[in-house]
């Protein structure tokens, strides 16, 4: 998704970032939508990351100082992508710059989805698993086995890999296509997220494992 010709430098607009899978920018106006959205296949996010946040900008006329806030994804994520996205989002909070942040799990939630499932591969042969419904949430780590053997239904998920495996909702096309509505519930409700990975980090810098 290239700059959209209609935008003006001095519009309000957010910043938008994920570290968490595939790294991807993005540039929203005021009414939360994308003025630019790209995604990088390669997922060494801090070889470039700032780099293409700056070629962003000058594309938009706009420089950093100049954007409204910034939206990051928090996770859940391996612990080298997360903290790209959070390294950069508390450089800019020290500039004064608000930063709001969710997790890719809520996101059905932001769209009205009262109950489902939501999955990624979490490395190490396991697979994080994070269910929700009337009666509340459930999260957890499971296997492949086990998650091919449960008859899930609603499931969603940041991996298209494990597509060939259960039928999958890409949460990340659910924030590309519905952007208004993700985007304003998160920054009405000031949300600033933690980084989410899926394991301690005890756990997961367990050499014996």
């Amino acid at each position: 998704m290239t700059l959209r010709d209609s935008f003006h430098p001095s519009c309000m607009s957010y910043l938008f970032l994920d570290t968490s899978h595939l790294p991807t920018i993005g540039l929203l106006d005021s009414n939360f939508e994308w003025v630019e959205y790209k995604v990088f296949e390669n997922n060494k996010s801090s070889q470039f990351i700032h780099h293409e946040i700056n070629e962003l900008l000058i594309r938009a006329g706009s420089d950093i100082k100049k954007i409204e806030a910034m939206i990051l994804c928090s996770g859940p994520g391996s612990y080298t992508g997360m903290r790209v996205g959070e390294g950069i989002a508390q450089v800019l909070e020290w500039q004064g710059i608000e930063t709001y942040s969710f997790y890719h799990f809520n996101v059905p939630f932001y769209m009205g989805i009262k109950k489902g499932h939501w999955v990624a591969n979490a490395f190490k042969g396991e697979y994080f698993l994070f269910s929700w419904d009337e009666n509340g949430i459930n999260k957890k780590l499971i296997n492949i086995e086990d998650l091919k053997s449960e008859n899930y239904k609603e499931m969603y998920s940041i991996d298209k890999e494990l597509g060939t495996q259960v039928k999958l909702v890409s949460t990340i096309n659910l924030i590309k296509e519905n952007s208004s509505v993700v985007f304003k519930k998160i920054v009405l409700n000031k949300q600033r997220e933690k980084a989410y990975y899926y394991r301690t980090l005890e756990e997961e810098f367990n050499k014996s494992e």
